[in-house]
């Protein structure tokens, strides 16, 4: 559990800084590679100090790590799209319930069956998210007015997202019960080293539009340090505990965190709703740590 509490920890403090850079930063692609830049170092002075080199099924532990890497660039890219046509909270929900993927995964593949009051504190942490995300403007953000083929967009795009979002969170998953168990660092390396190589090309490609600055590098390595520890901590936790618990405590325990750094670091205020969701959430928490 301390994995866990750690990896919640981790993933609140990425978002963080993401909040703290977002009006510091005018390229957000630099941000981007400069965070996948430190994901790889830490990634390889991992696979150094343990010499966790895979030995065996290498080419499959590779090919794994690329196509882990692309998704995670895609869903990046999907994420920023998604905000762009259809407003931040709809992506925000959305986002937040591509956690249903893992744990539907977990269900029909590793038949990890969660006990009654894991289901109830799942169904409560869902609909804590919608509660605290879909309330108020929502409609506006939605899109409005729009109408067609631009209305269809504004809802096709966060059904892509929870997909994609759903499915990169299940790849740590799938590589820790069907790759090799010598291969876990490699992968986490190899991850974030081809997404550092994906953001890097589309840097070279918008170089004109939007020029490289230094700054932006270094604060995009800041918000990488936590990055690779979230996704460390996680993959660290899978092997402790089943999925359909992991999953939707590192979702909905790392939006408590973030709600409440909103309210002492960033000055939010919250609304009754909201108010309403963080103790949702927290009896959801309560709920699916049960396994009796």
């Amino acid at each position: 559990m301390l994995y866990l509490i750690g990896a919640v920890l981790c993933s609140a403090a990425f978002s963080c800084l993401l909040r703290f850079s977002e009006p510091r930063v005018g390229n957000r692609y630099v941000l981007v590679a400069g965070n996948y830049t430190a994901c790889s170092l830490i990634g390889l002075l991992f696979l150094l100090i343990n010499m966790s080199f895979p030995t065996e099924r290498v080419p499959f532990t590779i090919l794994f790590g690329m196509l882990s890497g692309a998704m995670y660039m895609g869903t990046l890219l999907l994420l920023q799209k998604t905000i762009s046509a259809s407003g931040l909270v709809l992506a925000s929900v959305f986002n937040k319930l591509g956690v249903l993927i893992p744990v539907l995964l977990a269900l029909v593949l590793f038949s990890e069956l969660p006990t009654a009051f894991q289901i109830a504190g799942f169904a409560l942490a869902v609909a804590a998210i919608l509660l605290m995300f879909l309330g108020g403007r929502h409609a506006e953000d939605a899109g409005g007015a729009k109408s067609g083929y631009a209305r269809f967009l504004v809802w096709l795009l966060p059904v892509c997202l929870l997909l994609a979002a759903g499915t990169t969170d299940s790849m740590v998953n799938l590589f820790d019960k069907f790759g090799p168990a010598s291969g876990k660092d490699a992968y986490l390396f190899l991850n974030f080293f081809f997404a550092l190589l994906f953001s890097l090309i589309i840097v070279l490609v918008r170089k004109r539009k939007a020029p490289f600055r230094m700054k932006e590098y270094l604060l995009g390595m800041l918000v990488g340090v936590p990055n690779y520890f979230a996704s460390r901590l996680v993959m660290l936790s899978l092997g402790r505990l089943p999925s359909v618990v992991v999953y939707p405590v590192y979702c909905v325990g790392t939006l408590a965190v973030i709600t409440v750094a909103g309210i002492f670091l960033f000055r939010e205020k919250l609304t009754v709703r909201k108010w309403v969701g963080v103790g949702i959430i927290g009896i959801a928490l309560v709920l699916l740590n049960l396994t009796f």
